[in-house]
């Protein structure tokens, strides 16, 4: 079809927008295999970001936007200090002084870090990039020093509680969520390292560069596999001092699983936006349908699972991100019969594409009542988070209306294909397409430093040596004399502890609270 010259630049030929996506994801084994084409907020006033193109890309904004929550904090930093707590147990050993010094610095900078994210201070180059370089730093110090107390509890004698306290960025109440466990700190660690790779995909769809946001996205979505499949699992109970409600949102199992789903359906958003941004055609309209069907199907097995699996978290958190993740189900509905309708008009199934196009028109209108079937949120509400994408919802509507005029205008002079009053589930995209492939979040096995006082060098003779000559008056046998003491190595040359696994029958928070019992008896 070919568009009137009057009408809006909006209208141009869709095939000028789409490009020739085969060569992108067809087949999608081709896809699969090639990171580089699908992978990989600040937190401002919108918690939610949009790349900055002309209206006329309408499609690919709408496609592209995305919800960010923003990362946990520290909270009091300076109160919490390894090399205070593990003083005697490390003061005898230079590295295990090292590594406790260390990881209170690389603590202290993350803290920094998350602090400017919410600030409005400008800082040279991405916010939630620094964040994120400093937590990779951080995790492995502190899986280091947890893996030290685990192959040597004995030693791990502390002159001074550990208490790590967070708040969530997930949860609307700004509680701050204490707990002694080495655990908690690590996977709290973990869970913002996740957001805040999230944090840095938004941000790279908001310069158009969607692929680099895809592959954020994916390293999101293995951040989450690992606290989910690994992390979490390995904290085995929490203990009797401990409930699930005290802890952060961030570091609960089944949220972990429900974000890795969210996280990779917005990698996939961005593999759509990077076919639409291509500007060559012919269109693959059909793989197009399917992606947009299998973005909505990912989108409603968040909601469902945090429902049904994290029902608590899940009523701590924005309700804008349930309205805004409606929106977004319901727009991709649409665009689903949107690129199903122009398949079937390529087709010369004239009348089908209209009623098809119909559909997508209904989806992408303003839901009569809140709980109704069909349309999205109102985005004229000033304060739902659908109001930033409105002026994106105004022109995706006018282009499907002028489209669906064009279409009817042409089928009553030229084509005369009857138009059926209902579409049958066969004609329509019967199973959407997931790409699922998140970037593995490996905790590398660390090597144990020592742990507690240093052993007293003894002084010890060698058995007796046979020499050539003869002692006399010493008492001792012909051929024998008796060399000088000798002093054991120094401590710091004896190889690291070995990790011995079947010692490790110990939870985390049992090891945290046998920690300050020896604390409080070494006290006393």
């Amino acid at each position: 079809l070919v568009f009137k010259s009057s009408l809006p630049s909006l209208l141009r030929p869709i095939s000028s927008l789409l490009p020739p996506i085969s060569s992108l994801l067809s087949p999608l084994s081709s896809l699969l295999s090639t990171p580089s084409s699908i992978f990989p907020p600040s937190f401002s006033s919108h918690p939610f970001f949009l790349p900055t193109m002309s209206d006329e890309d309408s499609i690919m904004r709408l496609v592209s936007a995305v919800y960010v929550l923003p990362c946990p904090m520290v909270n009091q930093p300076m109160k919490t200090s390894f090399a205070a707590s593990f003083d005697t147990a490390t003061k005898d050993h230079p590295n295990s002084v090292t590594l406790m010094r260390s990881s209170d610095t690389a603590r202290r900078k993350l803290a920094d870090a998350l602090e400017q994210v919410r600030s409005v201070a400008n800082v040279p180059g991405s916010k939630h990039q620094n964040v994120l370089n400093l937590a990779k730093d951080y995790v492995p110090k502190i899986h280091r020093i947890l893996f030290s107390c685990k192959v040597q509890p004995e030693m791990a004698v502390l002159n001074k509680k550990l208490e790590f306290q967070w708040i969530s960025g997930m949860e609307n109440n700004k509680h701050v969520k204490k707990d002694d466990a080495l655990m908690y700190e690590l996977a709290i660690s973990i869970a913002t390292c996740s957001l805040a790779s999230a944090g840095a995909a938004s941000e790279e769809a908001v310069a158009g560069r969607f692929p680099a946001a895809a592959k954020l996205f994916n390293a999101a979505a293995g951040a989450q596999t690992c606290l989910h499949e690994d992390l979490l699992p390995q904290w085995i109970t929490l203990g009797s001092e401990t409930e699930v409600s005290q802890l952060p949102s961030e570091v609960a199992g089944p949220v972990a699983e429900a974000f890795r789903g969210l996280y990779l359906a917005h990698a996939q958003q961005m593999a759509v936006a990077t076919a639409l941004t291509k500007g060559a055609s012919p269109a693959n309209y059909s793989l197009l349908a399917k992606l947009c069907r299998g973005l909505k199907e990912e989108m409603q097995g968040f909601v469902e699972a945090m429902r049904s699996h994290a029902a608590a978290q899940y009523s701590k958190m924005n309700p804008s991100l349930t309205v805004f993740i409606t929106f977004q189900m319901g727009i991709y509905e649409s665009m689903m019969h949107y690129f199903w309708a122009r398949l079937m008009w390529s087709k010369d199934k004239y009348g089908l594409a209209i009623a098809i196009l119909h559909k997508a028109a209904a989806w992408a209108e303003t839901r009569k009542y809140a709980s109704a079937a069909v349309g999205i949120p109102d985005p004229a509400d000033r304060s739902s988070p659908v109001k930033a994408v409105e002026k994106d919802i105004l022109d995706y509507r006018g282009h499907l209306r002028s489209l669906l005029d064009e279409w009817e205008k042409d089928n009553r002079t030229v084509y005369f294909d009857s138009v059926p009053n209902s579409v049958k589930e066969e004609d329509l995209v019967t199973k959407g397409v997931v790409i699922k492939k998140p970037e593995a979040f490996v905790l590398e096995s660390p090597e144990p430093v020592q742990l507690g006082p240093k052993a007293r060098a003894e002084m010890r003779a060698p058995p007796p040596q046979v020499l050539p000559r003869f002692n006399s008056g010493s008492g001792l046998p012909p051929g024998f004399i008796t060399p000088a003491p000798v002093a054991l190595p120094p401590e710091d040359d004896l190889p690291p502890p070995v990790y011995a696994p079947q010692q490790l029958q110990r939870t985390d928070s049992d090891l945290a609270r046998e920690m300050q019992a020896k604390f409080d008896m070494h006290g006393q």
